[in-house]
């Protein structure tokens, strides 16, 4: 599993790690590991969604692929770890679902994360750890804090991407003691701005494919509202003469009036401009049908489709997606092929992480 010896410019060997990734999807923390400048020796992912098997696999040969996280014993793997990453279920924690926390059988997979990771430090007592979850009530958070020993951090994820995407992250990677009783904290800074857009992230061109349906397109039409106004001074932000936040559509499927100084709005799926222009909503794993569900953000742009003129109505591409997760754009291709389906590629991407968002955690490791 190994990826052979890495030397520094000096011709000194680096250190090689050992990983052990829970409920690790695509393996975004098996490439934040590379952009990070930690080479890895051995590498086990412990997932049993056969999609994202089929895609770190194909992407991550050297991966040994453990299945469900409640087999997994440390005695078993093989080699000692050095790094946990486990970004556990987040259904039963996460605003947008039914707050059920712990009672979600999903996120009770947590508590299967602390018995590996104790098993782990009875081999490694330095062994570093990165859990990951949505923003969630204090409640829950302080659970799992409790489990995990210490405090998390939250990071933003529209620093390094074009995404508004914030994370909770228990890590001891770094840490300080805070206050009068020492209480343990993760302790990363914010990344650097990067001022990556979502104006950066577009395609110029997009297939057909990725065009709303007429019978999407026909409930976006069926309310013809006033023209939107963007606020340049306030990132691009929309706001309307009247009626709200809707859109003004012509007779036909092409939109007047409505793109900003970038050349695309971006709405709901019900053509409701939304607040923040300049990045993508939060990107969940609810995508269905292609990917055009309630949390996606529909795009509006001008001559998007085989250099046509007017404007067209569409969804994210697959690529786009990739890229608000700052994945590579052929990170699901195999030979020029997608390896599974654009609403797999859609889901996947949902479950996954901001690969630089990890990567900058990862940086802060001493080597």
């Amino acid at each position: 599993m190994g990826d052979g010896n890495h030397f520094s410019k000096t011709g000194k060997a680096m250190k090689q790690y050992n990983v052990l990734s829970l409920f690790g999807g695509i393996e975004c923390g098996r490439l934040a590991m590379e952009r990070a400048g930690l080479p890895v020796a051995n590498y086990a992912s412990s997932e049993v969604d056969k999609y994202a098997v089929k895609v770190s696999g194909n992407m991550w040969p050297g991966i040994h692929h453990l299945g469900d996280v409640r087999g997994v014993r440390a005695n078993d793997l093989g080699f000692i770890p050095d790094i946990i990453f486990a970004g556990f279920p987040c259904q039963g924690f996460s605003f947008a679902g039914k707050g059920l926390n712990f009672e979600d059988p999903r996120s009770q997979l947590f508590f299967e994360f602390v018995r590996i990771l104790q098993e782990c430090r009875e081999l490694n007592p330095e062994v570093l750890f990165l859990g990951e979850n949505v923003p969630m009530k204090k409640a829950a958070q302080m659970v799992i804090s409790e489990r995990m020993g210490l405090n998390p951090t939250r990071q933003r994820g529209a620093l390094v991407s074009a995404q508004n995407r914030d994370r909770l992250f228990w890590t001891n990677i770094k840490t300080k003691k805070v206050g009068l009783f020492g209480e343990v904290h993760s302790d990363i800074p914010q990344p650097s701005d990067k001022r990556i857009f979502l104006i950066d992230i577009l395609e110029n061109e997009v297939s057909e494919k990725y065009l709303l349906s007429d019978f999407a397109l026909a409930r976006v039409e069926r309310t013809r509202y006033s023209k939107p106004k963007v606020n340049p001074e306030k990132s691009g932000t929309v706001t309307c003469a009247n009626n709200g936040s809707k859109l003004r559509l012509d007779s036909g499927t092409s939109l007047i009036g409505c793109v900003n100084d970038n050349g695309f709005l971006k709405t709901d799926i019900n053509g409701t401009p939304k607040p923040n222009q300049s990045k993508a909503d939060c990107f969940t794993a609810g995508a269905n049908s292609g990917g055009n569900h309630s949390q996606m953000d529909l795009i509006i742009q001008q001559g998007q489709v085989n250099n046509k003129g007017g404007a067209t109505v569409r969804r994210l591409t697959p690529v786009e997606v990739c890229r608000l997760f700052t994945l590579p754009d052929d990170y699901f291709y195999k030979r020029g092929k997608q390896v599974v389906s654009d609403s797999q590629i859609y889901r996947l991407c949902g479950n996954g992480w901001i690969v630089d968002q990890v990567a900058h955690i990862l940086t802060f490791i001493k080597k």
